[in-house]
C-alpha cells in the first residue's frame, strides 16, 4: 500500500493547553504579526517540542489567504530558523527508504526522534502528547523535508533555512514593536579595533574613535586595503 512507511504512528490525547511561557526563542505570542520579505502571517499558535533536555519551537502562521505555515526555530549554540509549509503526505514515495527523491533532489535523513509536545493557541486537531519525526536535507543544505507521525496522521511539509534579519516581528497592536532583543555588543573586539585605529597614525580628522564595531571594522579594513606608508 502507497506511504505504508508512515503508518507507524503514535497514540496519545490532545495536547493539553500550556499553562507556561511557550513564547520561544524569538519571544512571540499568538496574535503577533511576522513578515517575510512581502508576505505577511499572523501568530495563531505555539507548540513547544522537547526532546533529551533540547526543545524547539513551531509557531503556526496564517497568512492573508488563510493557508497554514510553521517557522520552526531551534536555539542551541546559534538559532536555527526554518519557513515550511504543509505538502501532501501521498507525494512522497511509497516506500521510503534511508534517502528520497523530493522534487529531483535526493534527500538524507539529517534528525529523527521523539518528542513531548506542548502547545498554546490554535493548533489543528489530533496532535497529541508525542510526536515522531524525522528531517531530511539535501546535500547544500538548502532543501528541508519535515515528517512527522501524530496520532491519527501524518504531516509533511517542505521548506527552507532563512535567517533572522529577514524577519521582522510585531506585537500584536504595535505595529513597530520587534520584541527580540537588540544584538550584543563584543565590548572587547570594539576596544581592540579602537586601539589599533589610534595606533594606525591617522591624520586627526580619520581618528575619531568610530560609534560601533561595525564601522570599526569597516575601518580596519580600508586600513589593511590601503599601501603602506614611504618612510
Amino acid at each position: 500500500m502507497a506511504f505504508r512507511f508512515l503508518r507507524n504512528l503514535v497514540g496519545g490525547d490532545d495536547v493539553p493547553e500550556a499553562s507556561g511561557d511557550l513564547r520561544g526563542p524569538l519571544d512571540l505570542d499568538v496574535g503577533d504579526r511576522v513578515e517575510y520579505y512581502q508576505r505577511s502571517f499572523t501568530v495563531t499558535g505555539i507548540l513547544r517540542l522537547r526532546e533529551k533536555g533540547e526543545q524547539r519551537t513551531q509557531y503556526h502562521l496564517r497568512d492573508g489567504g488563510g493557508e497554514l505555515w510553521v517557522l520552526e526555530a531551534e536555539s542551541d549554540r546559534e538559532l536555527v530558523l526554518s519557513l515550511q509549509r504543509p505538502v501532501d503526505p501521498g507525494l512522497l514515495p511509497p516506500e521510503a527508504g534511508p534517502d528520497l527523491l523530493w522534487e529531483e533532489r535526493r534527500l538524507t535523513p539529517v534528525h529523527e526522534g521523539s518528542a513531548e509536545v506542548r502547545h498554546r493557541g490554535e493548533i489543528p486537531p489530533g496532535k497529541v502528547r508525542r510526536v515522531r519525526y524525522r528531517e531530511y536535507q539535501d546535500e547544500a543544505e538548502e532543501v528541508l523535508l519535515v515528517v512527522e507521525w501524530w496520532a491519527h496522521h501524518v504531516e509533511v511539509r517542505s521548506g527552507e533555512f532563512i535567517h533572522e534579519a529577514e524577519l521582522s516581528l510585531h506585537r500584536r497592536g504595535q505595529e513597530d514593536f520587534d520584541p527580540r532583543p537588540p544584538p550584543r555588543v563584543d565590548i572587547q573586539a570594539l576596544a581592540d579595533a579602537r586601539r589599533a585605529i589610534e595606533e594606525a597614525g591617522l591624520p586627526p580628522e580619520e581618528a575619531a574613535p568610530p560609534p560601533d564595531l561595525a564601522e570599526a571594522r569597516r575601518k580596519l579594513a580600508a586600513l589593511g586595503d590601503a599601501p603602506a606608508a614611504e618612510e
